[in-house]
């Protein structure tokens, strides 16, 4: 039975540290998700550590050598005890994943809003007061809309909190204003009525 340990890690490098791992041939998860991220105007999917700054280890004899990689800052330790994490926890983590990549939660997310609403944002961000379209909802709270920027359609997430559905003003009708007199006589008409 194998001892897993938690290897906590320099932010960010993560993958660097189970890259390492996996060239010495030590055991190791690395449980990572897909999230959505808006990047240049574009709705793209990354995968994201589900427990940033930790890699779980099986070493055993091996202290050193896994504190000598790079971007390895230690193991969590307790009372200056190595916590060993449960056999039980690791196994239900990798039997719901699928080579350490944890499903999504699919969760329904209510918005008060619907595809292709026109929409005004809010707020004093950098695209206060301008309008656009709503096309989804990128997690509770935080939507994805469309902003026009320059005759191009661009994605921007925004805060649902910044947003308001616009509502088009009616334009007022101007009333043509009637000369007062009536109409205006013509040349010789107007010197027959006035001889008359």
């Amino acid at each position: 039975m194998t001892s897993w340990y938690l290897v906590t890690t320099v932010p960010h490098r993560e993958r660097t540290v189970a890259r390492i791992l996996r060239a010495f041939s030590i055991p190791h998860h690395l449980f990572v998700e897909c999230r959505q991220h808006v990047w240049r105007g574009r709705l793209i999917e990354r995968l994201h550590p589900v427990f940033p700054g930790y890699v779980f280890v099986a070493c055993w004899n091996l202290w050193d050598l896994v504190r000598s990689i790079g971007g390895v800052l230690g193991f969590v330790r307790f009372n200056n005890e190595l916590v060993v994490v449960k056999n039980h926890v690791i196994d239900s983590l990798v039997a719901a994943s699928v080579d350490d990549v944890l499903p999504t939660p699919q969760v329904p997310i209510v918005s008060r809003f619907c595809d292709g609403d026109r929409i005004r944002i809010q707020g004093t961000g950098m695209f206060a007061g301008r309008t656009g379209r709503f096309v989804r909802m990128l997690a509770v709270g935080q939507a994805l809309i469309e902003v026009d920027l320059f005759g191009r359609w661009v994605s921007v997430p925004a805060d649902d909190r910044d947003l308001e559905i616009d509502i088009p003003r009616r334009r007022r009708r101007r009333r043509r204003r009637r000369r007062e007199g009536g109409y205006r006589q013509i040349g010789s008409v107007a010197g027959v009525a006035a001889a008359a």
